[in-house]
């Protein structure tokens, strides 16, 4: 009897493997995982999105301090103590030279006027569009621009707080 059951065995298994094969296809799995890239890859656009704003705008700021520094005079007439004026790059002023400033001229450095008076236009650094008047005595920002009609030259000292 050994001999037959154990045929008959095996093909009960072999056939129960076939129905639990066909019937776990027809089942829908308990725990599905599924894989969502679309979180990530709004991440990642906010993120690229974010540093070229950042760079753009550091691009913007940097172009604008360029062309303010582009603003500033680069030369400079200073009065010799022989009484002759000598135009020399700003970079060459020293705090005890006396400049001398003509009308239409740029301020080279921030400093006092110590002779003449006159207006300078300030709307460099203030943004006012009315010249401000300066006397003997009054402080001048370097790269206003001297915008006195009148043919007087005005003499500046160079402030020490460079």
């Amino acid at each position: 009897m050994r001999t037959v059951t154990l045929p008959v065995k095996g093909l009960n298994f072999a056939g129960c493997a076939r129905e639990i094969e066909k019937n776990l296809s027809k089942l829908e799995p308990i725990a599905q995982i599924e894989t969502s890239y679309d979180a990530a890859t709004m991440l990642v656009t906010f993120v690229l999105f974010g540093h070229w704003m950042e760079m753009r705008s550091r691009r913007g700021s940097s172009d604008a301090l360029n062309a303010l520094l582009r603003l500033a005079p680069s030369q400079a007439n200073v009065i010799q103590p022989t009484g002759e004026v000598e135009t020399v790059p700003v970079e060459r002023v020293q705090v005890d030279d006396l400049l001398l400033l003509r009308p239409g001229e740029k301020v080279p450095v921030d400093g006092l006027v110590t002779e003449g008076e006159s207006s300078i236009d300030e709307s460099m650094v203030s943004g006012e569009s009315i010249p401000v008047s300066k006397q003997q005595g009054s402080e001048v920002i370097g790269g206003t621009v001297n915008g006195s009609l009148q043919r007087k030259s005005v003499v500046i000292l160079p402030s020490p707080r460079l």
